[in-house]
């Protein structure tokens, strides 16, 4: 299936790191080249203490705003097939998965109308300093399940696509982060009228994640 989203004045969290890197640029710190522009004005007022130094910076103040329009698109695939009679059941082997074509945003700006950063698209990177989370073009699920009137079993194998962090301060060796696959199993007992036994044991071969520059040296949302 093909599908395409347009959003308009999407609720967005002001990204934090947008709001420094623009204060910076700008100059608009105590003595600064644009210190007194009227962008300038007002991103003074976001940060603690007002018109300090980028090196002495306490707090930003963010706030939820409706942002730029979003446009997004991609492509769902699905496919099951069942085989009965295997060992006294039945099994289905399935896959399921997505690719995200695009996710264009326009540019970010403050509710105040202050530019902080480009828009653009932001499908199959980490982006880490922008409000989206992490935008790997594919992500898939291979699944096997085998059931009969007592037993449930399911495995899932999980995959996420590489993708990149585009942010020029990072190391070399993370400017991509590592696809991965992780496995999954499920076991359910329906023997017992009153009494139903659920086991998982999830990413089964305690696959480690990959490392990204972030604040956990990995993509915790992915």
């Amino acid at each position: 299936d093909y599908w395409s989203f347009d959003f308009t004045d999407p609720f967005l969290i002001e990204n934090s790191g947008q709001v420094v890197n623009s204060y910076i640029s700008k100059g608009c710190a105590d003595g600064g080249a644009g210190a007194e522009t009227p962008d300038c004005l007002v991103l003074r007022e976001r940060v603690s203490p007002e018109g300090t130094s980028a090196g002495a910076l306490e707090r930003v103040d963010v706030n939820i705003i409706n942002g730029g329009d979003i446009k997004t698109s991609g492509i769902d695939v699905a496919a099951n097939y069942s085989f009965n009679d295997v060992l006294a059941g039945e099994l289905i082997l399935g896959f399921n998965g997505t690719y995200v074509l695009e996710y264009d945003s326009e540019d970010f700006e403050t509710y105040d109308g202050v530019k902080l950063a480009d828009g653009g698209d932001f499908v199959g990177l980490l982006n880490v300093g922008t409000p989206f989370t992490p935008k790997p073009e594919f992500k898939g699920t291979f699944s096997a399940k085998w059931s009969n009137e007592a037993h449930n079993v399911v495995y899932n194998a999980i995959f996420v696509d590489e993708y990149d962090d585009a942010r020029a301060g990072t190391l070399p060796n993370l400017k991509t982060v590592d696809d991965m696959v992780t496995h999954d199993i499920h076991y359910i007992n329906n023997m017992f009228e009153d009494f139903t036994l659920s086991l998982s044991v999830i990413n089964a071969t305690d696959e480690d994640p990959s490392r990204a520059q972030s604040d956990l040296n990995y993509d915790p949302y992915t």
